[in-house]
């Protein structure tokens, strides 16, 4: 009987202090940062149609074969500053990420002129919730697409990133 007791209580002992250091791999880390491009604020490109979101910001889950999977989107402002809510607004999983930045090139349609839109393009193909933006292009040419992004982070804590997708773009945390 006394050995039960002490079973008991040295599990729930456990259990409080795993969940006490963090350990419980559901919890979300919030994710922050700015968005650059030459060391420059990234800022929403002008002369988009009302309501046209011009930065997509997305963080995909990494597999062991550099498979990406699960997608995050961040909340990009004016500015370049963002925040990846994840689900339920509790950050993202720990774990190694592929980043993909997607930025309207103002006034060429999706798939280059005389084109409609719905092929190759921001947001196009990501699964995401994000459509393309009126049907404009990427700035970029899907050089920072989910399949194509150099841009890689482990996220192991709350985190606070510089993003620059100037050259061949790096990704640094502060």
């Amino acid at each position: 009987m006394l050995r039960c007791v002490r079973l008991a209580v040295a599990g729930l002992s456990t259990a409080v202090l795993l969940a006490l250091t963090g350990c419980n791999t559901d919890k979300g880390l919030p994710v922050k940062g700015r968005l650059t491009e030459n060391n420059n604020p990234l800022k929403t490109p002008e002369g988009l149609p009302p309501g046209s979101k011009g930065i997509q910001l997305c963080f995909y889950t990494l597999t062991g074969d550099n498979q990406t999977g699960e997608p995050y989107y961040a909340i990009v402002d004016d500015d370049g500053n963002f925040h990846v809510p994840g689900p339920a607004n509790k950050g993202i999983p720990p774990g190694k990420y592929r980043i993909s930045v997607e930025v309207a090139a103002k006034g060429a349609p999706v798939g280059g002129p005389g084109k409609t839109p719905g092929g190759p393009g921001l947001g196009a193909g990501t699964g995401g919730t994000s459509p393309p933006p009126m049907g404009l292009s990427d700035k970029f040419q899907g050089a920072f697409s989910k399949d194509k992004s150099p841009l890689q982070i482990e996220i192991t804590g709350p985190t606070e990133l510089l993003i620059d997708v100037g050259g061949k773009g790096k990704v640094t945390s502060q």
